[in-house]
This record gives C-alpha cells, sequence and structure tokens, in this order.
C-alpha cells in the first residue's frame, strides 16, 4: 500500500513539472521621438545565439507591450537579442499600395538596429526603447 502511495506522489511530482516550458517575460514600452509608439512590430532576435529563437509582439495603444509564451510557441530564454522595428501604415487610397512604414531605416534590420535587450530569467522591465527619426539624437 505505501509503494503504491509513494509511486503515485512520484508520478503526480513529476507530471506537475512538466507543464508549458518556463518561459521568462518581458515588459517594455517603445517610443518614436518622445511620443508611445502605437501598432509597431518588434522582433526579438538572438544577438550571438541562435538557440535562443526569435520572438516577435505587437505594441498596443500605449506603446507598451509584454512578450512571453503564447500557447504553441517556443519559450522566451535569457540572453542577448537585436530588436527590429516596425510600423507599416496603409499609403494613399489604402490597400496594400503604397504601404509607408513609420519606424525610420536604422532600427528595421538586424544589421543597422541600435535597439538591443538583455532578457534575464523570470520577469524582464525594459528600459523604454527611443527610436528618432532625427539624425544625430540616437538612443537605446
Amino acid at each position: 500500500m505505501f509503494r503504491s502511495f509513494a509511486a503515485m506522489a512520484a508520478c503526480a511530482f513529476a507530471l506537475t513539472g512538466c507543464g508549458e516550458p518556463k518561459s521568462a517575460t518581458v515588459r517594455g514600452k517603445a517610443h518614436l521621438d518622445g511620443k508611445p509608439l502605437p501598432g509597431a512590430q518588434l522582433q526579438f532576435v538572438p544577438a550571438t545565439d541562435s538557440t535562443l529563437g526569435p520572438h516577435s509582439v505587437t505594441t498596443g495603444p500605449d506603446g507598451t507591450f509584454v512578450l512571453k509564451v503564447e500557447k504553441g510557441n517556443p519559450p522566451v530564454k535569457p540572453g542577448a537579442y537585436l530588436v527590429v522595428a516596425n510600423k507599416w501604415q496603409p499609403g494613399e487610397g489604402g490597400g496594400m499600395d503604397g504601404m509607408k512604414n513609420e519606424v525610420p531605416d536604422l532600427y528595421r534590420q538586424q544589421a543597422t538596429t541600435s535597439l538591443r535587450a538583455e532578457i534575464k530569467d523570470g520577469d524582464t522591465i525594459l528600459e523604454p526603447f527611443e527610436l528618432t527619426t532625427k539624425p544625430g539624437t540616437l538612443r537605446k
């Protein structure tokens, strides 16, 4: 009897750790020229360790975002990331023709972005990403 109870307890204990993989949660904000940047797509791309995997999130109406594991996606792992930003808007006449990206070129490519994020285990609150359209005033 005791053996079967111990076996069941061991199985139950093992199963409780087998849910979703552990994942970091990252909170932050994006600004463009000092104002919130709503509806921007932020891609977190591993800076050097490709095993971290890329992740993406869209900023809310106030420019804030929460990056966390979503069902079926890989966990957000601690490490160094480059951050690429895009915000596409319809051009004149709407639709795909004449789409315009509100984010300056500098922040749209891995090779040129100055945006960086160091994600820690558990919760990470990042300093706001300060994007600018004014040359010579680049900040994090």
